[in-house]
């Protein structure tokens, strides 16, 4: 196309979005679109938005997971019969989650904001794996020790995968899947090339962060560190690209949506991802892909999981990726396990360095739950040997290995006993970027709060 011409377009489209959504409803359309997306349809002809729709929320359909699907499935059809047909391409849709994924260009977008069915209409963000010895210090051992080592418990590694023949994980999974978005709709980074794989195979690690976060949860220790809930068993889902990134946050939706269908007994999930977006407090509703990310917490919770996710490694004294920003979510902050010389890593030099000092890296506010080890931590690598990494990473499996511990002693325990339980601890760091203080992981005295003080049905 002549430049010229290829430029006309690109104004003609953003003039008939302004115009489409200015004469149907000035105000109440213009609320429903982040003032992102017109900005991306002024530069590309297409843009990836994630579109929230007027469902009620889950606790309407109590006990009745079928209808709310059903609401849910009749909704997304609704909204997408209303929409021009060569004006959008679907990239997701989900079976717990009220929202859909979508490429659209400024009819799409025009006939979105008037629809009724629809709330609100935002562009759709990437992230990155929050990546670059904690067990000793977490006291995890001693909880191994007394014979609680995640058995009967299903976990979950939402990830860049695993290698799945590695020798200290092989014998743990029990389920596969990848969610693996490009820019390209129905092109990913996925094994089989696509943007979705199941089955066999599909959680093949191309990074390597994944498979060393696996081997912090569930690693059996035949060649790395034992992990914290050896027994646990795991379902791996990959999510990011070779590079560690991920393109939308969808991803990241469809993969709690998958297991809240298809794996609903797993009791503890972890995400060692992040977005490039920070947000201050609870992001629950920030935008639309946030609360499609709050309603897939939302649903897994239901079934009584637990969620772990790393704060980031932005340095930040104020604000946190998602999904850890989530009400729903355990955010969690790192400390370094031992005294060392200065570091100057992820961005940041830290002088002084003694265990239980918050790194410098760690990103920090008020929404984040706890922290543990995270600097550095010896796990399960590429290649069948080990790897060591440092980050928030490393410190929210550890978190969620120690749930998995608690879990076991407590089968009937709820996720709200178990967090109750993971922050009644003496243990307390104070974070210098901010002054603001947490509990840190200490597993031992975790699991006997569980024991002695919650055993009466403390909710």
């Amino acid at each position: 196309m002549h430049r010229a011409t290829l430029l006309l377009s690109i104004v003609s489209a953003a003039c008939l979005l302004a115009a489409s959504i200015g004469s149907a409803a000035p105000t109440a359309a213009r609320s429903k679109v982040g003032e992102a997306v017109a900005a991306r349809l002024a530069q590309m002809p297409r843009a990836t938005v994630v579109v929230l729709l007027d469902v009620p929320p889950i606790a309407s359909f109590t006990g009745d997971a079928p209808a709310r699907r059903a609401a849910l499935a009749a909704s997304a059809d609704a909204v997408l019969a209303n929409l021009p047909g060569s004006s959008y391409v679907l990239r997701r849709r989900f079976e717990n989650v009220a929202a859909l994924t979508l490429d659209v260009d400024a009819r799409g977008l025009a006939a979105l904001a008037a629809d009724p069915g629809v709330l609100r209409i935002d562009l759709d963000v990437g992230g990155h794996a929050q990546m670059e010895e904690a067990a000793p210090l977490a006291r995890v051992a001693e909880v191994r020790s007394r014979g609680f080592v995640g058995l009967g418990v299903k976990t979950a590694v939402i990830d860049s995968g695993v290698q799945l023949d590695h020798v200290d994980l092989a014998d743990s999974i029990v389920g596969q899947q990848c969610f693996c978005s490009s820019a390209s709709a129905g092109v990913g980074c996925c094994p089989n090339g696509q943007d979705t794989q199941s089955g066999a195979g599909s959680a093949a690690d191309a990074h390597g962060h994944g498979t060393n976060v696996a081997g912090i949860i569930t690693g059996n220790g035949s060649v790395a560190p034992q992990g914290g809930s050896p027994a646990a068993s795991v379902v791996a889902i990959r999510m990011l690209d070779a590079d560690g990134s991920f393109y939308s946050s969808s991803d990241i939706v469809a993969s709690l949506d998958w297991l809240a269908s298809h794996h609903p007994d797993t009791r503890v999930i972890n995400m060692s991802v992040g977005t490039n977006a920070l947000f201050e407090g609870a992001c629950d509703n920030a935008t639309a892909w946030a609360s499609a990310l709050a309603q897939a917490v939302a649903a897994v919770g239901a079934n009584g999981a637990l969620l772990t996710a790393s704060s980031g490694n932005q340095a930040s004294p104020t604000s946190i990726s998602a999904p850890a920003c989530l009400s729903g979510v355990m955010g969690v902050g790192a400390v370094w396990d031992s005294s060392m010389p200065a570091q100057t890593f992820l961005g940041c030099t830290d002088t002084g360095i003694v265990a239980d000092k918050p790194t410098c890296f760690t990103n920090s506010s008020a929404q984040v739950a706890l922290y543990a080890p995270g600097a550095y931590t010896t796990s399960a690598g590429m290649g069948g040997g080990t790897s060591s990494w440092g980050g928030t990473s490393q410190a929210a499996p550890l978190v969620g290995a120690c749930a998995a511990d608690l879990f076991q002693m407590q089968p009937s325990a709820t996720p709200a006993k178990v967090k109750a339980a993971l922050l009644a601890t003496r243990a307390q760091v104070t974070d210098q970027k901010n002054g603001l203080s947490f509990p840190r992981l200490d597993c031992e005295a975790s699991l006997i709060t569980l024991d002695r003080v919650f055993a009466n049905a403390f909710d």
